[in-house]
């Protein structure tokens, strides 16, 4: 007789202590008798028992080899299934003197999902998809804070500069006559290049299209107009005698003067009935340059009063339409501000 292996002597210790779980469901199934060599290493015979035969010639195995052989079939089994946990064993042998090992019979149970795994995983999962939500609304809010807050900033910082812009153009518009006193052209022309380019500065800073804005362009470009003019009269009159500046201010109108007089001199010749003299043409051409001088001087005259009245109320207006335009400007920024919505204006 062989001497036993420990691997045998381990296996007879499982045959006598069988686990009892195993013990019940084998008892309770209808188990085929396997034969040594079966075309397939593991048959399922119920849910939960499974059957390991040796599909090899074992005459020439150990026990301990048949055993070495099953743990490894084992632990590809326990791969392969490994939704199910093995929970015992038991050897089969053959029914012959030697009481050879033949095979195994295996006992599983399936695998209980750990709930409380799950609910940890589900969880888990929850928790990051709120904190990235939370995160990409934080990112999203943050963003159209900034843009909010920078919009603000930089509508704060043009309404100043407007502010700014609008009182250095007053208080250089207001000393106008002081300025056209002056006997040095290139004070003047200095002071007329400050005007024009500070009412360029306040028209760059307000939109053309709006109704509010296209009245403060208006009285701006009335203030640099009228400077213009009345500079360019002055420097026109200092530079000129009386007569010739009264000349100057009938040439637009020597196309009117030849007209009157063509009609003077047929009205006249046909009242003598005569061809008239050189002394009466002179008398007539002195008469329609006398009436005209009074003509363009009169027209000069109001031209004056009428830059000068609104040299004098124009700054008023000015300052009345920029503070309620700036009024308006800065309640608007604080709704837009507090609401987050921004104009498009």
């Amino acid at each position: 007789m062989r001497k036993p292996h420990f691997g045998f002597i381990l296996l007879l210790f499982l045959v006598l202590f069988p686990n009892m779980t195993f013990a019940e469901k084998a008892s309770t199934s209808d188990q085929p008798k396997a034969k040594t060599n079966q075309p397939k290493e593991w048959v399922k015979i119920d849910d939960g028992l499974y059957q390991f035969n040796f599909t090899m010639d074992t005459n020439n195995l150990t026990e301990a080899d048949k055993s070495d052989r099953f743990f490894k079939e084992l632990s590809q089994f326990k791969i392969d299934n490994s939704d199910e946990r093995v929970i015992g064993f038991q050897t089969k042998v053959s029914e012959d003197p030697s009481h050879s090992i033949i095979g195994f019979t295996v006992a599983t149970e399936k695998k209980e999902v750990n709930k409380a795994f799950i609910t940890a995983i589900v969880t888990a999962i929850a928790t990051g998809l709120i904190g990235l939500l939370t995160l990409w609304y934080n990112l999203k809010n943050n963003k159209k804070n900034l843009f909010v807050n920078t919009i603000t900033a930089e509508r704060v910082k043009w309404m100043g500069e407007l502010r700014e812009h609008v009182s250095e153009f007053l208080t250089l518009v207001t000393y106008h006559s002081e300025k056209n006193k002056s006997t040095d052209p290139k004070d003047k022309s200095e002071y007329i290049d400050n005007v024009l380019r500070l009412g360029t500065k306040i028209k760059l800073h307000l939109n053309y299209l709006d109704r509010k804005d296209q009245k403060i362009i208006r009285i701006v470009d009335e203030f640099t107009n009228d400077i213009r003019r009345i500079f360019e009269k002055a420097s026109l009159k200092n530079s000129l005698t009386e007569q010739e500046y009264v000349d100057k201010l009938l040439e637009p109108k020597q196309d009117e003067i030849s007209e009157k007089l063509k009609q003077e001199y047929k009205k006249q010749s046909k009242k003598k009935k005569r061809l008239l003299t050189s002394k009466e043409a002179e008398q007539i051409n002195n008469y329609v340059t006398k009436e005209f001088e009074a003509v363009v001087l009169d027209e000069s005259y109001h031209e004056n009063q009428s830059l000068l009245n609104r040299m004098n109320n124009n700054p008023q207006k000015l300052l009345s339409l920029t503070q309620a335009y700036l009024k308006d400007e800065w309640n608007r920024v604080k709704e837009e501000a507090e609401s987050g919505n921004i104009s498009k204006k």
